[in-house]
């Protein structure tokens, strides 16, 4: 999947068109993301310092939509962005390395790939992200250069959104 420049054109239209922090604006990057990366599963979390906990804000995987749950810092994607402040880009499964993959929506399928991608929304932090985009695919493979540069063009477009917000 290679996005189009009518691609990022609806992107953009759709996440500009929300002006708050809501389940809206998450959907809209959620509904960005679907049309610019393959996108199985996709979720939106903040990050709770100094407590070292990440709070779910927003998630879909196929047909589930789940709002957020509180989760502490453990070994997986979303805690290795949290604390390194660098994105974790996983091409197949055999990237897993050990990190620990929490599933939720079908509990019984698992992402072969994913992205997680590290939010800067407050400019005065320490350099650390504030929050984490994740997209995800059961298909290992399909997160090519141009789908990588898609997923950080929306993260940095999510990122001006929820600072707007």
């Amino acid at each position: 999947m290679v996005a189009l420049p009518s691609d990022f054109l609806y992107a953009e239209k759709l996440i500009s068109r929300s002006h708050d922090c809501s389940a809206d604006l998450f959907q809209a990057i959620y509904e960005a993301a679907r049309r610019l990366a393959p996108t199985d599963s996709f979720y939106l979390c903040w990050i709770e310092r100094p407590d070292e906990q990440l709070r779910f804000v927003y998630h879909c995987d196929g047909d589930f939509y789940g709002p957020g749950n509180l989760v502490s810092f453990g070994g997986g994607p979303t805690t290795k962005v949290a604390t390194t402040g660098r994105p974790v880009v996983m091409a197949d499964e055999s990237e897993r390395n050990g990190l620990k993959m929490v599933p939720f929506g079908d509990e019984e399928t698992q992402s072969a790939a994913a992205v997680h991608w590290p939010l800067r929304v407050s400019v005065d932090r320490d350099g650390l992200p504030d929050a984490v985009l994740s997209v995800q695919s059961y298909k290992g493979g399909v997160y090519s250069a141009e789908a990588l540069a898609a997923v950080e063009w929306l993260a940095l477009r999510a990122e001006q959104a929820l600072r707007k917000a």
